[in-house]
């Protein structure tokens, strides 16, 4: 396997500062690997460009910032309430705007901390499959399958890490068909390109373990999960790898109610972003008090298996 791990992410001017910390995560707890790092945006000012080669320069890794057409992807579905922007989109362009030799790439999402080692993540057999990834939090949930027309056997997947075999998606035309698939069924593309990759690959999927894409869903009490899967979050919930915060909500909040989010505000205060502010939200801060309020007078119980774990001790 290469010595050399190929990171990809998307992002635009806003959430630059998030996908730094995610990459100062991971360049932190694996300095025996060397990584090249691929963004994808359609446009970044030369302050955050100077700050990302910064960082790249400072774990001796190297950034390189790839300019998308954000006109190609201008039919994508985005909906006014959604959390998302385009740029979602932007790694089902993957196979043309990365060079010829990366073969296989990681995919991250901005939304989440790399809290260990992605070397068993990176050498994970990909022969014959387009990628790799870990069930999404609400897999057993039917609406998407009849929706999308999903065989429920095939469990649907989590888009925020993928191991994409760029190999595979160039030999199978891999980009066309989810570009073909965006166009015939737009309005059934809720969740976007994790709909549409779960539609056209979704008998050319390998599963990983939760550990490397552990969602937010995992933990909350009476999340609906096979018992091999919820036996697989118990083991895993002192020590994931990749702790992803799926959800509207995110820890960049000025106060965001979580298990992980020290996690998040530790890899915050030793990046190039220490200084960057929270983002402060007057109704979601008003949301945060209230609940806490509830949890103290016992008027409502904590929603996070984690929670029932401290009030054992």
């Amino acid at each position: 396997m290469d010595n050399i791990i190929n990171i990809l992410c998307a992002t635009d001017d806003r959430y630059v500062p998030y996908c730094g910390i995610m990459l100062t995560s991971l360049f932190v707890n694996n300095q025996d690997s060397k990584f090249r790092v691929f963004v994808l945006t359609d446009k970044m000012s030369e302050a955050n460009i100077a700050s990302m080669e910064k960082l790249a320069d400072k774990y001796g890794n190297t950034i390189k910032i790839v300019k998308v057409d954000a006109d190609v992807l201008k039919d994508c579905p985005i909906r006014k309430k959604d959390h998302v922007s385009l740029a979602t989109y932007y790694r089902l362009l993957a196979p043309v705007l990365l060079p010829e030799d990366v073969g296989r790439i990681l995919y991250l999402d901005c939304d989440m901390v790399v809290d260990g080692s992605v070397k068993d993540l990176w050498n994970q057999d990909l022969d014959d499959i387009a990628l790799a990834a870990v069930i999404d939090e609400d897999y057993l949930g039917l609406s998407k399958y009849e929706r999308l027309g999903l065989n429920p056997y095939r469990k649907y997947f989590n888009a925020g890490v993928l191991l994409i075999n760029l190999e595979y998606w160039r030999e199978h035309d891999v980009m066309g068909r989810c570009l073909e698939c965006v166009a015939s069924m737009p309005e059934k593309l809720l969740l976007h390109d994790q709909d549409t990759l779960n539609f056209v690959l979704q008998d050319e999927v390998k599963l990983l373990e939760v550990k490397y894409n552990f969602q937010t869903g995992f933990l909350y009490k009476g999340t609906a999960m096979e018992v091999p899967v919820a036996q697989e979050v118990m083991r895993t919930i002192n020590s994931p790898v990749i702790i992803h915060f799926t959800g509207k909500r995110k820890p960049w909040l000025t106060h965001y109610y979580h298990p992980y989010v020290l996690k998040f505000l530790y890899y915050r205060s030793i990046s190039l972003w220490k200084n960057y502010p929270l983002v402060y939200i007057l109704k979601e801060d008003w949301r945060y008090w209230r609940h806490r309020f509830k949890f103290a007078m016992g008027w409502k119980r904590r929603p996070y298996i984690t929670d029932s774990q401290k009030e054992k001790k």
